[in-house]
């Protein structure tokens, strides 16, 4: 959902938010793939217990990763329209 507001935030056209809608899908079904073809693997020779700790472990991931995502939100917008 915050890749998908972010979308609409940065001010692309209506068919640029298509596009980058359609990406964003693409990457969401490529990490389902992802996940299956990692996860599997690790069942067989962890144990179901072992692997879904760290499959529970992502989110944390994720967290880290949204640090570096830029700031859009409303205030932010403002103060970069009057700079410019």
């Amino acid at each position: 959902p915050l890749a998908f507001t972010n979308v609409y935030k940065i001010g692309l056209s209506q068919s640029a938010i298509t596009v980058a809608t359609g990406v964003i899908l693409t990457f969401v079904t490529v990490g389902v793939g992802i996940a299956g073809t990692v996860l599997g693997p690790l069942t067989t020779s962890l144990g179901l217990k072992t692997t879904l700790s760290i499959a529970c472990l992502t989110p944390i991931w994720f967290g880290v990763l949204t640090l570096f995502l830029p700031e859009l939100g409303y205030k932010k917008m403002m103060e970069l329209k009057r700079q410019a």
